[in-house]
């Protein structure tokens, strides 16, 4: 490898390292709409695109550490309402995977993103108890990737209403 190469490599580690060192601290802030716990930053990253698309809803709030959703909230009817977030950074992901699904939510939001960590793919999908075929835990599934025609994603979830304009519109509401 050439030297100019390694100096490269160390100097974009460097700068990794000081971007996940700013998402780090935004989540030990008080009063940060950022997530508070979690060392997956895609995953926060995407957590926080929810908050900002679901804000309006009474009693939003970030779920507390170890829970199986990710972000609740009351709905219109006196309801409370728990999201699951899985995020995949398929701009880099060769197989689009999510981690383990654990039961315990209400509404299971799916977001894609690009190599600029920009939403491209986001999907609804409400808690059926078929998703687990008598599991307590999906192992593996697979998000879809917008920008491969051939990606199709998992058969247990429904991709055919992708939602990522609405979701960029609040963003850009929240901006």
């Amino acid at each position: 490898m050439k030297k100019n190469q390694i100096s490269e490599i160390f100097r974009i580690i460097e700068e990794y390292a000081k971007a996940y060192s700013k998402l780090e601290h935004l989540q030990k802030l008080q009063d940060s709409e950022f997530p508070k716990h979690g060392d997956q930053k895609t995953g926060i990253i995407g957590e926080f695109y929810i908050y900002q698309f679901l804000k309006g809803h009474k009693e939003l709030k970030y779920a507390a550490h170890g829970e199986p959703w990710d972000i609740e909230y009351v709905d219109d009817s006196g309801n409370q309402i728990k999201i699951q977030v899985k995020t995949v950074l398929t701009g880099f992901s060769k197989t689009n995977t999510l981690s383990p699904i654990k039961k315990g939510w209400d509404y299971i939001y799916l977001l894609a993103l690009d190599k600029n960590f920009h939403p491209i793919g986001f999907w609804i999908n409400k808690y059926d108890e078929k998703l687990f075929n008598g599991r307590e835990v999906i192992p593996s599934a697979r998000i879809k990737d917008p920008s491969n025609i051939r990606s199709e994603g998992s058969k247990i979830f429904d991709f055919t209403n992708n939602l990522f304009k609405e979701l960029l519109k609040k963003l850009d509401e929240n901006d």
